[in-house]
């Protein structure tokens, strides 16, 4: 019986430790991916500086041009839309991205300020 249980108990101390080990080898290659939507989540994150920050479906990912926008009002803006994602997952990465400085803190206050509940909103 004492046998039974000490392999038991290694069993689990073995799979605790093969979880967390495949755990941080995905979580790390999640981190590193610059290709599909995942991808495109990590740009918005971690690598977009833009003054103007555009987030949305992919209305606002189809509709808006960087480029048309920037000509027209002589700012540097990002298109951070989402093809086939709702109001709820739009919702999370503004909440998330209030941890960006504090000038685009006000550029995302403008364009969520119609979302109800949106942290950046309420944050200026």
């Amino acid at each position: 019986m004492k046998r039974f249980f000490m392999i038991l108990l290694c069993a689990a101390v073995l799979l605790v430790c093969a979880d967390r080990l495949i755990g941080l080898a995905l979580q790390r290659w999640q981190d590193t991916t610059v290709t599909g939507e995942t991808g495109r989540l990590n740009w918005v994150l971690h690598e977009v500086d833009a003054p103007v920050v555009v987030f949305g479906t992919s209305r606002a990912l189809h509709h808006y041009v960087p480029q048309v926008m920037a000509d027209s009002t002589g700012l540097e803006m990002a298109n951070c839309g989402f093809e086939g994602l709702g109001i709820m997952t739009n919702s999370m990465t503004c909440r998330t991205t209030t941890t960006w400085s504090w000038t685009r803190r006000r550029a995302m206050c403008r364009v969520c300020a119609a979302w109800p509940g949106c942290a950046a909103a309420t944050a200026c």
